[in-house]
């Protein structure tokens, strides 16, 4: 999870979560702020798979 920004340099990455579901929620974000997420999947014996392209949101 970064900050969004439109313009100018994007934030740097933060883990945002960990979780052993295909669903997480996080809390204490910024309602009317826009993030970016991205994700990647962890499998049996250490496999990672490559991030997935950012989507970004905005805090309700």
């Amino acid at each position: 999870m970064r900050d969004y920004t439109e313009t100018g340099p994007p934030a740097d990455w933060h883990q945002a979560k960990v979780a052993a579901r295909s669903s997480a929620t996080l809390t204490g974000l910024v309602s009317g702020k826009k993030y970016a997420f991205r994700i990647r999947a962890l499998g049996p014996n250490d496999l990672v798979s490559p991030w997935s392209d950012e989507a970004v949101c905005m805090a309700p």
